[in-house]
């Protein structure tokens, strides 16, 4: 009997942003990684998972830093990893009566905006402020390294 692959659709739409993971990067990472046109014309990362060599495209990245400086209109904020910089645009939205202060260690999940060799730009998602878990940057190094030398590879 032949297998036959079947399409996971979520209930935001199979073309929705939010239909798959984000994946952990570091921010020099995304850099060095193949960028290719999607049919909804936002930028895709493409990786090969090391086991079975399949392609996968990524649109929603997981990245964790600092917060260096919030820009002027206050919808966007300049997040550093220590291997590059991120700008997180449309943050309002998502931190509904919260201010987190410049110095804060934060997750930002987003979807891809803008990739060049000075600057990584997404569109926030999700937004968290860690600073009160003292490991969590330990962890955030050890598990995205783990999983890029284990899972995952750029093409």
């Amino acid at each position: 009997m032949a297998k036959t692959a079947t399409t996971h659709v979520s209930r935001y739409g199979s073309h929705s942003v939010l239909s798959r993971p984000s994946m952990k990067f570091f921010i020099g990472q995304l850099k060095r990684v193949n960028q290719v046109a999607t049919d909804c014309t936002r930028p895709s990362l493409q990786l090969r998972l090391r086991s079975s060599q399949q392609i996968i495209n990524v649109r929603c990245v997981w990245l964790q830093g600092d917060l260096l400086q919030w820009q002027d209109d206050g919808d966007t904020l300049l997040l550093d990893d220590g291997t590059g910089m991120a700008k997180v645009c449309q943050v309002k939205k998502i931190l509904i009566n919260q201010k987190i202060q410049v110095g804060s260690y934060v997750m930002a999940i987003g979807e891809i905006l803008q990739i060049n060799n000075k600057l990584v730009t997404i569109r926030a998602l999700k937004i968290v402020n860690l600073s009160a878990d003292p490991d969590s940057m330990t962890i955030w190094l050890y598990e995205t390294i783990d999983l890029h030398q284990t899972i995952y590879k750029p093409c």
